[in-house]
């Protein structure tokens, strides 16, 4: 949809902001399945990069270290720099563990953008935190 695209390309521009800043360039964006494919395919067509698809393995398999898988029908990761694509940042241990796998497969993790940043982290495994909205609870 066309409120999809606009969400893309301001989550774009955030990333170009950033990236602004440093002498890195973007090579790949990786969204984290199911929710933040659609918002991280459209941002790799925004910043001309290729799209990565990481599946997040959230339920536990006794005896198994099953953390998680990246799609083969999308492209590679690694040694890429990487944008980490997903819809919300609630506690922090998926996109932990994608930044751990990435960093494995020689990549760099360069960014995180989120819509909905509800553990108001500026900051993920070294890896700067950038959203549309930011949760922050008052006590």
């Amino acid at each position: 949809s066309y409120r999809l695209r606009y969400i893309a390309q301001t989550l774009s521009d955030l990333v170009l902001e950033e990236m602004g800043s440093t002498d890195l360039e973007v090579d790949a964006v990786v969204g984290i399945a199911s929710s933040g494919v659609p918002l991280a395919s459209l941002m790799a067509d925004e910043l001309g990069t290729e799209f990565a698809v990481f599946h997040s393995h959230k339920e536990h398999i006794e005896g198994a270290n099953m953390r998680g898988t990246f799609s083969r029908h999308f492209g590679d990761v690694a040694n890429k720099n990487c944008v980490i694509v997903d819809d919300v940042i609630t506690s922090g241990t998926t996109i932990i563990n994608l930044i751990e796998q990435l960093r494995e497969l020689g990549a760099k993790p360069v960014l995180v953008a989120v819509l909905v940043d509800k553990k108001s982290a500026d900051i993920l495994s070294d890896v700067p935190v950038k959203s549309l909205v930011r949760i922050v609870r008052v006590d």
